[in-house]
């Protein structure tokens, strides 16, 4: 004899576990950015105010997928990224910064998602 209600406290179980998720993979992402941030800082090629202090971290979430992003806000952000070859003058500063600083922070990134993301 099937237990009555059985199919409902299942999908319940499943919504209620799939927000868990959710809201644990939003805060693993922020963290993860968090370090991404702290790392590109240390080499960012020029160091104004207007282009380390001006950017935002965002997480969006649709459905069962969870992104990042870091947005620098001076329009010339791209511009110095993408400048290769050039002899920058601040100290640990490297040309694209922001890879490289993903590419340092990538074991610290993925101990942040390890770490929060654990059931």
């Amino acid at each position: 004899m099937a237990v009555k209600g059985a199919n409902q406290v299942k999908i319940g179980f499943k919504k209620a576990f799939d927000d868990i998720r959710n809201k644990k993979a939003a805060k693993a992402t922020y963290a993860a950015l968090t370090v991404l941030d702290q790392e590109q800082a240390l080499v960012i090629p020029i160091l104004t105010s207007a282009m380390a202090n001006n950017r935002t971290l965002t997480i969006n979430e649709v459905g069962e997928r969870v992104t990042g992003k870091i947005t620098f806000l001076q329009s010339y952000a791209a511009a110095v990224h993408g400048m290769v070859g050039v002899n920058w003058t601040r100290p640990n500063s490297t040309e694209q910064w922001l890879f490289t600083a993903a590419k340092t922070a990538r074991p610290e990134i993925d101990a942040v998602f390890k770490r929060f993301m654990k059931v």
